[in-house]
């Protein structure tokens, strides 16, 4: 498939990324852009990890003054497509630049803004409540300097915010760090140009870039993320007899590979490493509570506890008499049972079903005890 696919493109850059190979294509040219279509995991051996994009469901920008005419651009996602569950990883945000001002030098403020209500048209009154600018994290150089696809730095810590909060939206307030306008006009509407996007100081230091209506060039918010191991209901064990074998199982959904440590009472037990626990001969002291610990890069969960009851075998021991005489039938077998559990049955080679034998021929018996947890002894 991917043969197929290469002869049909002209690979544009490979880019590794954490364990991962971003590989873009450039297609026929279209108004001097390149086409970023979509990206082709090749994962190498190690974590899984996924990988979301998502165009904004609005955007626009809003004009501050004092020292300028500062261009601030806000973008908005729809985050209810993210898998519930699953470790946030790597979060940033693409945008293709079209046109820079000589003065744009690439740096950038994002600044978390978590108004979930805004839409496209609202006035810069409800809009620029600095009450939503929570944190920030500035990008000091790279971004947009050249024209293209532009990515800022990791804002992983803002989306894990309204993810772990259940918000439908994630916002985004873009502003150049050397723009030092601060107060937009409150009687006018935002901007939403179906043309351009707009960041920085009007004079001289700004950037355009394409907005969401662009469905070819719109801004993407590429989320990387794992999903941590949940293991799956076991099935209960039935009690063993002492010496029986027995094995336990569990399995595991999430991101491979898992690692497991087996417990015994909250104890690891040394060894017992695999998703399979088993025990050739159970002994009484392997009596007790097992659960399995599954790990991998995003996180750990435990099995339900599996419990496991070794029942004691029954103990035989035995006095005998010997027949007086040869051909007589003077002799007895007195059976005594210890351990496992009442009541006793009893099975002898010669067909008896008593505890003791009496009137016995010269000859070899042999008897089998049951107990009432079906633990036999011979």
């Amino acid at each position: 498939i991917l043969k197929s696919f290469f002869k049909a493109t002209s690979i544009l850059i490979i880019r590794k990324k954490k364990n991962s190979y971003y590989i873009f294509f450039k297609f026929t040219p279209m108004k001097n852009f390149i086409l970023f279509l979509s990206a082709i995991i090749l994962s190498e051996l190690g974590y899984a990890q996924h990988t979301l994009v998502l165009n904004p469901v609005a955007d626009c920008y809003v004009e501050t003054y004092g020292g300028g005419v500062g261009k601030n651009s806000f973008l908005k996602f729809d985050i209810s497509s993210l898998p519930a569950g699953i470790v946030l990883t790597n979060t940033k945000l693409r945008t293709f630049v079209s046109d820079i001002l000589p003065g744009w030098d690439g740096d950038l403020k994002i600044i978390h803004y978590t108004n979930q209500t805004w839409i496209e048209g609202d006035s810069n009154k409800f809009i620029w409540q600095p009450v939503y600018f929570t944190d920030t994290i500035t990008q000091l150089i790279g971004f947009g300097t050249v024209p293209g696809w532009a990515e800022t730095i990791d804002f992983n810590s803002f989306l894990n915010v309204d993810y772990l909060a259940s918000n439908n939206f994630f916002s985004v307030l873009l502003k150049d760090v050397d723009d030092t306008t601060c107060c937009p006009d409150l009687n006018e509407i935002s901007i939403n140009d179906n043309d351009s996007m707009m960041l920085g100081n009007i004079f001289n230091d700004n950037i355009v870039f394409r907005p969401r209506e662009w469905v070819i060039a719109s801004p993407e918010l590429v989320i990387d993320y794992g999903i941590p191991p949940t293991v799956q209901p076991v099935s209960p064990v039935s009690p063993v007899c002492e010496n029986s074998s027995v094995s336990f199982s569990i399995s595991a959904t999430g991101d491979s590979p898992f690692t497991y440590q087996w417990q015994l009472n909250g104890f690891d037990i040394t060894g017992a490493n695999a998703d399979t626990y088993s025990l050739a001969s159970a002994q009484l002291t392997d009596d007790g509570n097992y659960t399995c610990i599954v790990t991998n890069a995003y996180g750990s969960d435990t099995s339900d506890v599996i419990s496991l009851v070794v029942n004691a075998v029954p103990i035989i021991s035995f006095t005998n008499t010997n027949v007086l005489c040869y051909g007589d039938s003077s002799g007895t077998i007195d059976l005594t049972v210890t351990n496992g559990t009442l009541p006793y049955n009893y099975s002898w080679s010669n067909g008896a079903t008593t505890e003791d034998l009496n009137g016995l021929t010269a000859g070899i018996y042999s008897p089998t005890v049951t107990d009432a947890n079906g633990c036999t002894a011979t």
